[in-house]
């Protein structure tokens, strides 16, 4: 037994293969289901030795923790550090990690300050670009330089069908994608996966943040972080290559159903925004009224359905509401309204328009106990909303509207920002379902005085004209009420 143990350990061990490349694994992105088995086991078992041999291969991670800056469609996690070590690390174990990376920051480019910048890829990108920091650091200390940077998500199920040629077999020259599946859910894209060489990595991964992709520059095209790559690449004269991949996007059985809605993808298109810049976001209304409910959200009763009474019985009305009167330079993004029931029968629409006075005319511009001066009864009309009607804008669930509530939430996202600059105001105006063109307004009364309550409306025809040159008016005082409506602005902001 000892002699054969002895032969045993007499055995020459098998020396490893030279590497032809060496590959730095870059797994970026929240955590979500990395720790299950089926996914880092993949991860081990198909992408890793496709690429290069085992030896070969080191891995660096830059991973999210919690689910506190993750889209609804990633569920709702918390995890730590251990559960990592006692799971997929015991498989892939990190040469070098960093968990719960700080949000981007420095001097910004003047498009990250513009309203349709493509917030949500700036903390992916820079992500990736910490993650390159850590490769660029092992280099220092080991005095040895990588060939390839293979960036993945930590959520992928790699399928052994998969077709990554091994890496030295590839050019140097151009970067790598796999071929996105058309129609199928949760398969993969250009932004979770590339193979980058080491060469092109610091163009890549560190000069794609000098711009934001901004959705006026691609118009008519999808706005998502794979067109952003894409332009950049071109920009760049970077060549693009595909390969057939084979991964899914293994999700947490707690996401919520139907997370593709456009309800959630404008939120979560604010709350990027709102990481970059905390103080960016500006609300005008009662937003904050809004309570939810398991058939989604609606109004509290401390508020009341436009057009709160005001809808006429023939003709037009408009409403001035002091609150909604800008107190700085904002762009609009959305806005957010519920229609009493009663009137959408009876109206034949209602359109939002910026309505302009001097900003000396009003006072403690944008708060809830704002005031018209006594010369701020008339307003002149800029300009209407492109298509901001209640049959263009988006019901918020129909489940809310087809149920007994007096009022139907509608939401609207406006894909093409409109600047308000400080004194224009948000009013709205309502009109019969048959009302006369040439209904004249009435003859002017005593203007609203210091003490006239918030709200204030004007009969009359719907404007017309770009900008009018006399005032329309006068705006007589109503009773006052805190309206079901919100909209929601990005200020405008200098380049740092």
């Amino acid at each position: 037994m000892l002699a054969k143990l002895f032969w045993l350990i007499s055995l020459p061990v098998a020396a490893e293969e030279p590497c032809s490349v060496r590959v730095a694994h870059c797994i970026v992105g929240h955590v979500r289901t990395f720790w299950q088995e089926a996914v880092y086991q993949s991860i081990a078992d198909v992408l890793v030795p496709q690429a290069s041999p085992r030896h070969c291969a080191d891995f660096f991670y830059v991973l999210s923790m919690s689910s506190g800056l993750d889209t609804a469609k990633g569920g709702v996690y918390e995890y730590n550090e251990t559960l990592l070590w006692n799971t997929a690390w015991r498989r892939l174990p990190p040469t070098k990690y960093l968990l719960d990376p700080p949000k981007p920051s420095g001097p910004r480019h003047l498009s990250y300050h513009q309203p349709d910048c493509l917030f949500q890829c700036v903390q992916m990108f820079d992500k990736v670009r910490l993650c390159l920091d850590l490769v660029k650091e092992h280099e220092t200390e080991t005095g040895q330089r990588y060939d390839w940077i293979l960036r993945s998500r930590p959520d992928l199920r790699w399928d052994v069908e998969s077709q990554l040629p091994p890496l030295h077999q590839l050019s140097s020259q151009r970067i790598y994608f796999p071929i996105t599946k058309e129609n199928v859910q949760d398969s993969i894209c250009k932004d979770p996966v590339q193979i980058v060489p080491r060469s092109l990595a610091e163009v890549f991964y560190e000069r794609i943040l000098d711009k934001c992709l901004l959705r006026r520059d691609i118009y008519g095209e999808v706005w998502n972080c794979d067109r952003w790559i894409e332009r950049f690449c071109e920009s760049e004269g970077v060549p693009i290559s595909l390969l057939k991949l084979s991964a899914t996007i293994q999700r947490l059985p707690n996401i919520k159903d139907g997370f593709f809605d456009y309800h959630d993808q404008w939120f979560q298109h604010i709350k990027f925004a709102q990481q970059l810049f905390p103080d960016s976001i500006y609300l005008l209304g009662n937003e904050d009224q809004v309570i939810k409910t398991e058939s989604g959200r609606k109004w509290s009763n401390d508020t009341e359905a436009i057009p709160a009474g005001l809808e006429p019985e023939e003709g037009c009305k408009t409403l001035a509401d002091s609150q909604f009167c800008m107190p700085c330079n904002a762009y609009l993004m959305h806005l957010r309204f519920a229609i009493n029931k009663s009137a959408l029968r009876k109206m034949e629409d209602i359109n939002f328009g910026i309505w302009r006075t001097y900003p000396r005319n009003i006072r403690d511009l944008g708060g809830r106990n704002s005031r018209f001066l006594r010369n701020a009864s008339q307003f002149w009309f800029k300009v209407w909303f492109p298509e901001v009607k209640a049959e263009h804008a988006q019901k918020e669930s129909q489940e809310s509207a087809d149920t007994n509530s007096a009022e139907v939430p509608f939401y609207y996202n406006l894909w093409t920002p409109v600047l308000l600059r400080r004194g224009d105001c948000i009013f709205w105006t309502s009109c019969a379902r048959k009302y006369v063109e040439d209904v004249r307004l009435p003859e002017p009364r005593t203007p609203l005085s210091r003490e006239s309550r918030v709200l204030a409306s004007a009969s009359g025809t719907l404007p017309a004209a770009p900008r009018m040159k006399h005032p329309v008016g006068p705006f007589h005082a109503v009773q006052p009420r805190l309206h079901s409506a919100a909209f929601t602005l990005i200020k405008q902001m200098p380049a740092l």
